[in-house]
């Protein structure tokens, strides 16, 4: 429901409160204040969507502006936290500290730019494999973690980049592998 047909809906609900309150007051005026407290309950019900989307609407409004830095580059998988960078060509950067934490293997910075010389590079001061590169480095790993990781990866960060490049008609110069 629209925000302002629930701000009219309630004023009007409100009305009709005070009208019963009053109604109530005429008709029992014997029973003086007490016979008023039958309506406030009502008032409570008129005004409860009003103040619940109010209260709702505040606190996306609060988490939207505490999350504004992290939006789009903030992965969370099994309870590590991934900041993913996304680059100018719509490419996502996934810090090989984090992969190699979740996948457990124990390959240097070194080794991945070597094998992968379009696919590493260092931002932030810390590796990162563009997501191509990184399904690559994961489809060699037989590790069920690495296993794991890979299919999370593939559908939360990789498939959502790959789309959106494609979208923008963005083409990669693939992270092949030299031959060493």
């Amino acid at each position: 429901m629209d925000f302002k047909k629930l701000v009219f809906l309630t004023l009007v609900g409100l009305a009709c409160c005070l009208a019963f309150t009053y109604f109530v007051r005429i008709a029992f005026f014997t029973a003086g204040p007490y016979a008023a407290m039958l309506s406030y309950p009502l008032y409570a019900l008129v005004s409860w969507p009003l103040i619940q989307r109010s209260a709702l609407a505040f606190i996306d409004s609060i988490r939207h502006v505490a999350l504004r830095d992290v939006q789009g580059s903030f992965y969370s998988y099994r309870g590590v936290p991934i900041k993913v960078i996304v680059d100018r060509d719509h490419c996502r950067w996934v810090p090989t500290s984090a992969i190699r934490k979740i996948a457990g293997t124990s390959v240097t910075d070194s080794l991945l730019a070597q094998l992968y010389p379009s696919g590493w590079k260092l931002l932030d001061n810390q590796g990162h494999l563009r997501d191509d590169a990184l399904i690559e480095y994961l489809s060699t790993a037989c590790a069920l973690d690495a296993v794991k990781f890979k299919n999370w990866a593939l559908r939360n960060i990789v498939y959502p980049a790959r789309i959106t490049r494609d979208r923008l008609g963005v083409k990669l110069d693939p992270a092949d592998e030299e031959e060493p």
